[in-house]
């Protein structure tokens, strides 16, 4: 017969919705993106799951998938995955959040979501086009700068 969870470990599990997204925010600003994914994780299936929790959770995992080796953009609940979720919705400002974030975002993970985006149809390739466009202005004449701008003409989007 299993152990009946006590009183105490019942309301901690209750609260961890609303604590997690502060926990994962301060492990966020301390560039311990690992654990603030470990801690983003449970909510997935949750109902506390909204779009600034998916948020939340695919911008910490592209930043601790960077540091994995064979981690697939294919896969589900991928940092990708959950980025194309948000920019299918309409109602969240993606693009202003993806800027806001430059101190957790690098133009290297900026390419990299934008690369894979253009590929995507509608609002997905045209937020990855935007994503692009950004990288290309702020690196220039840079190997990073000009396989932006490739991907671009590519994908048929300009330069």
């Amino acid at each position: 017969m299993g152990a009946v969870p006590s009183h105490r470990a019942a309301c901690r599990l209750e609260a961890l919705p609303q604590l997690a997204p502060r926990g994962a925010d301060r492990l966020k600003r301390q560039r311990k993106y690992d654990e603030a994914e470990a801690v983003l994780k449970p909510l997935l299936r949750t109902e506390q799951f909204d779009p600034e929790a998916r948020f939340e959770l695919a911008l910490t995992s592209l930043k601790a998938s960077a540091h994995r080796e064979g981690v697939s953009p294919r896969t589900p609940d991928s940092p990708l995955d959950l980025f194309r979720q948000l920019a299918r919705d309409a109602a969240f400002p993606l693009l202003q959040r993806l800027r806001k974030e430059r101190i957790h975002l690098d133009s290297e993970d900026l390419y990299w979501l934008g690369f894979h985006l253009a590929e995507g149809a509608g609002d997905e390739k045209s937020l990855g086009a935007e994503l692009l466009k950004m990288v290309s202005q702020k690196e220039g004449k840079s190997k990073l700068g000009r396989n932006a701008r490739n991907k671009l003409r590519l994908e048929g989007l300009g330069s």
